[in-house]
């Protein structure tokens, strides 16, 4: 169905977002039985909508990740055949996903605006909470897309079901960072002045499955949201870089970052199978659990402590990654014979309790690093670059424990402290690339998507692609081409873009 048909169509029924997942009930009591839209339910139905998005289930991993991104980051092992770095629909899932969360937002923006002065003032928390999480989930799909609908998508209810005034005009890119940067930094101001009464904290908590209701989590969610977006525009005309991050950094009282895991924030799998339906069957149904050459490598040649929670050895022991250079026969020899080895069955495969991860103390570190070595703070540069290694290496292990598949393995403490120090910033010739590096290595398998655009926006992890002769995409293509479902519903609008949807254009701040 058309994403704005499926807009029609919530205006009507209004509360269906709550029957889908028995386990969502269970956890978060009985949401799909409230007879009343309340802002307080639809926060709920918000963060719920962009699990599609986040977490490692069977569509994300079919219908997303593997047709497409994972074969642009060379995440995964794969053969080399024509139409390879063809989207395969990968684009229809992310916008459809994107567009069901645009329309629980604006109902929730619906329902609060018809709250009394004293009730917004009351549940203001909820507000704030889903704005940032809305321009966390629009940032992501303009990192694909490029331009999208935004200021003027989903407002098919308050325009009282006309269809045509409905149809939301294309936002410039560029501009919605702007619009974002500049929301966020007001919802860090408000978060830091908020005063939540006892009744809405307890509401929040519940409905709240993302950070549980915890204030300070948000705090650190907003401001490392917007570390993550000044990195990525970092070498793009018309943002203070340089002047936010001095701001965010040097004042950590009212600018708190995610810096350690137990900051992170993501979907916890707090029962088996509540939102992680076909993980196993998602990797393996076609092979989408081989090894990545480039990663596997990488990791063993520098004796990387994540190794062995991030990848089963093949049959004799070994971490061997999937070239695709090789012949395709030579590929399914080497495939049949088990002399490729497979991500981590306790960590992903079997692991039905892996967490849906969202941004994470590792990430924040290395936009950290970055913005010292290039002298936008005063801060050590190598000192975050190891506490981002650190960090990461303890979650894979941790994410590794959440498993029942069999005994959760030990981190070598010794073996971290000396990759770390093997891998220092301080030693490396091309920091920026050292740094990408470990932002690959922290992404690639769980937050592919995110791994595309930083290697879009800076070039590192270099990699090698065969040409693809035979199709009219013979490379990775740099951006997804929007859905012909939207070309045809939205045409007037799509018209004025029409130019720039190829898959080789580059979005402003990708290199």
């Amino acid at each position: 169905m058309n994403i704005y048909k499926k807009l029609l169509v919530f205006g009507l029924v209004t509360l269906s977002f709550f029957g889908c997942d028995d386990k969502l009930d269970e956890y978060y009591y009985d949401s799909s039985k409230v007879t009343k839209a309340t802002v307080d339910n639809f926060l709920t139905g918000l963060l719920k909508e962009g699990n599609n998005m986040t977490f490692p289930s069977y569509n994300y991993i079919v219908s997303f990740t593997n047709p497409s991104v994972s074969v642009y980051t060379q995440s995964r092992g794969y053969s080399f055949s024509t139409g390879i770095y063809s989207p395969g629909g990968s684009q229809n899932m992310w916008w459809g996903n994107y567009f069901n969360v645009v329309r629980q937002y604006r109902e929730l923006e619906s329902l609060y605006s018809k709250l009394t002065d004293k009730e917004k003032e009351d549940k203001k928390i909820f507000m704030i909470a889903a704005k940032i999480y809305m321009h966390y989930q629009t940032e992501r799909t303009v990192s694909m897309f490029g331009d999208i609908p935004w200021s003027e998508a989903g407002m098919l209810k308050s325009n009282n079901g006309d269809l045509e005034a409905s149809k939301p005009k294309y936002d410039d890119d560029k501009e919605i960072y702007k619009q974002i940067l500049k929301e966020l930094k007001e919802a860090a101001v408000e978060l830091n002045d908020i005063e939540v009464p006892a009744f809405v904290a307890n509401s929040f908590k519940d409905k709240d499955f993302i950070n549980n209701g915890d204030i300070d989590i948000w705090k650190r969610f907003c401001n490392s949201l917007r570390v993550k977006l000044l990195t990525r525009v970092s070498g793009a005309d018309g943002f203070d870089v340089k002047g936010e991050l001095a701001e965010i950094f040097s004042n950590p009282a009212t600018y708190p970052v995610i810096e350690s895991n137990e900051h992170n924030v993501f979907v916890k799998a707090d029962g088996p199978n509540m939102f992680t339906r076909g993980l196993r069957s998602g990797y393996q149904t076609w092979n989408l659990d081989l090894a990545s050459y480039v990663f596997t490598k990488h990791m063993v040649d520098n004796k990387d402590p994540r190794l062995e929670v991030m990848l089963d050895p093949t049959k004799d022991g070994k971490y061997v990654g999937l070239d695709p250079d090789l012949p395709s026969d030579k590929q399914q020899e080497l495939i049949s014979d088990g002399k490729i080895a497979r991500l981590d069955s306790a960590t992903f495969m079997h692991n039905e309790l892996c967490h849906g991860l969202i941004l994470t103390a590792s990430e924040v570190l290395l936009c950290k690093a970055e913005a010292a070595t290039k002298g936008f703070i005063s801060a050590d540069a190598n000192e975050a670059f190891t506490e981002a290694i650190e960090q990461s290496t303890k979650l894979f292990h941790e994410i590794n424990a959440r498993s029942t598949h069999r005994t959760p393995l030990t981190l070598d403490e010794a073996a971290m402290d000396k990759y770390t120090k093997d891998m220092s910033l301080a030693d490396a010739t091309n920091k920026l690339e050292a740094i990408m590096w470990q932002k690959y290595l922290h992404l690639a398998v769980l937050r592919t998507e995110e791994a595309w655009a930083e290697i879009r926006r800076t070039g590192y992890p270099e990699f090698s692609f065969k040409t693809d002769n035979n199709n009219t995409i013979k490379t990775p293509p740099t951006r997804l081409s929007y859905p012909e479902s939207e070309k045809s519903w939205n045409g007037a609008h799509y018209a004025l873009v029409k130019k720039d949807d190829t898959p080789f254009t580059k979005l402003f701040w990708a290199k």
